[in-house]
């Protein structure tokens, strides 16, 4: 048993927690009944991070001996959307520039961060289809090393100067394959690192994903009704602490002494009043930091300065 243990850890593998019957083995007996857990459920890491929803549950026996268990993920049920994220080797997929030409010369109304924010969102769905027609990373480098591969086999029988030409000319996109790979990796693992904070280490992250697998709660029964989900299990949680703390009460006035407060100068409030200008944004983006994590939008400053700085950014918001 102690070697079966060992193995699991090696592996990397956890139980998932089971919700239902604790018992799935009885040998049903009228006399001298014997209940046991025979059915367990084990994963990685990897799959705690896939299904962070997802629910196990015991099915009832029946008229077997033995439960049966069943995963239900309701994550699976919704169309889950990618985050857009910009890497940086993608300036360099030809027609990189056009494509950003054409996201930005579209007709925006309203003032300029309303403008500037609707050619970043345009963007994205032309940044994404040259994405998706350049191929997969990993794949492009995998198929540039094959292709070299068989050039080089058949060199060994073939003296033809044609092929150290297209030798010349795999090694060239092989090595171009291996830099975007290496940007894409070095960009991914960054942000996965802020992501994580300082504890980023294999022992703390698989305690972490195995007490929130053990410590969720996805689903509440109320009044003989089961509720399952985490957004139908919180809002029961919240209506059943607002019914018991009552009603909300209508705020009365309360006269309270004069407070000697900061007030704002005439500058400072003309300063916040102010209205956003393109030279406001260009000299914001000109202030952040290179080779940070992107943010919401999925766009870093890298995106900006590609374009050429300062006069790439200036062209941006015109």
């Amino acid at each position: 048993m102690q070697a079966f243990k060992d193995c699991l850890a090696n592996c990397g593998l956890d139980n998932v927690r089971i919700m239902g019957d604790i018992f799935t083995w009885t040998n049903k007996r009228q006399n001298n009944p014997v209940l046991k857990c025979l059915v367990r459920m084990i994963a990685n890491g990897h799959w705690f991070n896939s299904f962070t929803e997802g629910n196990v549950f015991v099915k009832p026996r029946g008229i077997m001996d033995h439960n049966s268990i069943f995963f239900e993920d309701p994550m699976q049920l919704q169309k889950l959307n990618k985050h857009f994220q910009f890497f940086n080797f993608m300036a360099d997929i030809p027609g990189f520039h056009d494509v950003i030409e054409k996201a930005w010369s579209l007709q925006c109304s309203g003032p300029c961060y309303n403008r500037f924010a609707s050619r970043l969102k345009e963007t994205k769905v032309f940044l994404r289809q040259l994405n998706r027609d350049h191929g997969n990373v990993s794949s492009n480098v995998l198929i540039a090393r094959a292709n070299l591969e068989d050039i080089q086999m058949c060199m060994i029988n073939n003296g033809d100067p044609t092929l150290l030409t297209l030798e010349k000319d795999l090694i060239i996109k092989l090595n171009m394959a291996l830099v975007e790979e290496e940007s894409l990796f070095l960009q991914k693992s960054r942000v996965k690192w802020m992501g994580l904070a300082d504890g980023n280490n294999s022992c703390f992250l698989k305690q972490c994903k195995t007490k929130l697998n053990y410590n969720k709660v996805l689903a509440l029964e109320d009044s003989g009704t089961m509720m399952q989900g985490q957004l139908p299990c919180a809002n029961l949680a919240i209506n059943y602490f607002k019914n018991m703390l009552g009603p909300e009460i209508g705020h009365s006035r309360i006269d309270l002494e004069p407070v000697d407060c900061k007030v704002l100068t005439e500058a400072h409030a003309t300063f916040l009043c102010a209205q956003v200008t393109d030279d406001i944004i260009l000299d914001t983006l000109k202030k952040l930091k290179k080779n940070k994590a992107p943010g919401p939008d999925g766009f870093n400053v890298n995106f900006f300065l590609i374009l050429g700085a300062p006069q790439g950014l200036i062209s941006v918001l015109e």
